[in-house]
């Protein structure tokens, strides 16, 4: 498995991809690769011209993080997820969000690859000489919550979204 930039010539994965998360029976079911809802509304050049203005700070909000949004692809060229990669401590990454947002295709769930995308997201970093990144999930997510843990993250602190009714589980992870 290797992580790429998300490329034109692959609309049709990405629309399957986008297929399989949309028809989720879940609040969250974008978590981790959120960039996927814009394309609910956007045609798909003008979404992958969105995740390239997303990586230049002169065409964001001042308080976003430049982004890289990366998908995660099999051997076969099978995108079995995406990754996006926060690059800067901004206040709200650092509130809950963190600098890695991750998810699996729902029908590949359960089968080792989170594990495998958050170790390829902290060489990414490394790469970018960033010596620590924070990565959350909410605490009900069992399964983030031991991906995390296996790549290294320490827990530190929990965040309750009072709005949302949600608790963020916020953890460190050093990269060596």
């Amino acid at each position: 498995m290797h992580l790429r930039k998300i490329e034109l010539k692959d609309k049709e994965k990405i629309m399957d991809l986008f297929n399989e998360y949309k028809n989720l029976k879940s609040i969250d079911k974008y978590e981790g690769f959120k960039n996927l809802k814009y394309l609910e509304s956007m045609e798909f050049e003008a979404w992958l011209n969105m995740l390239k203005n997303n990586e230049d700070k002169s065409k964001i909000p001042s308080n976003f993080s430049i982004s890289t949004q990366y998908v995660a692809v099999l051997d076969d060229d099978f995108i079995i997820g995406g990754v996006c990669l926060r690059w800067e401590d901004i206040p709200s990454l650092l509130l809950f969000g963190g600098h890695v947002g991750y998810s699996i295709r729902p029908t590949k769930r359960n089968n080792g690859y989170g594990n495998i995308i958050l170790k390829l997201a902290l060489e990414e970093f490394k790469k970018k000489n960033k010596d620590k990144v924070m990565v959350s999930c909410k605490d009900f997510n069992i399964a983030s919550k031991k991906i995390i843990e296996k790549n290294g993250g320490t827990f530190y602190e929990s965040y309750y979204d009072k709005e949302n009714d949600i608790t963020y589980l916020k953890y460190w992870i050093n990269i060596v």
